[in-house]
């Protein structure tokens, strides 16, 4: 059976045990699951994620970013004095 694993940890050096000069990347990796893989999970030192499904909600989650990052920028900017203004008294 084939799963998609990747580093728990950011900067961890995970290397394939099947062929030892492979060093899973970052993103991930496609791997046929066996003992070795459940253990190293258990362990903490892998993620087993599923790639289309981490596509799929990659869109929803750059969109709550965004909306997060203009409401803090609206309530960050300074509001403009009076003098400012261009009111006419």
């Amino acid at each position: 059976m084939m799963k998609h694993i990747k580093p728990a940890t950011p900067g961890l050096v995970v290397r394939d045990h099947a062929q030892l000069s492979r060093v899973i990347p970052a993103e991930g990796a496609e791997v046929v699951w066996d003992g070795t893989w459940a253990r190293r999970e258990r362990a903490g030192d892998i993620e087993v994620f599923d790639p289309v499904a981490d596509e799929k909600k990659a869109p929803q989650e750059l969109k709550r970013a965004e909306s997060k990052a203009k409401l803090k920028s609206k309530s960050e900017a300074p509001r403009p004095r009076k003098s400012e203004t261009n009111e006419v008294k």
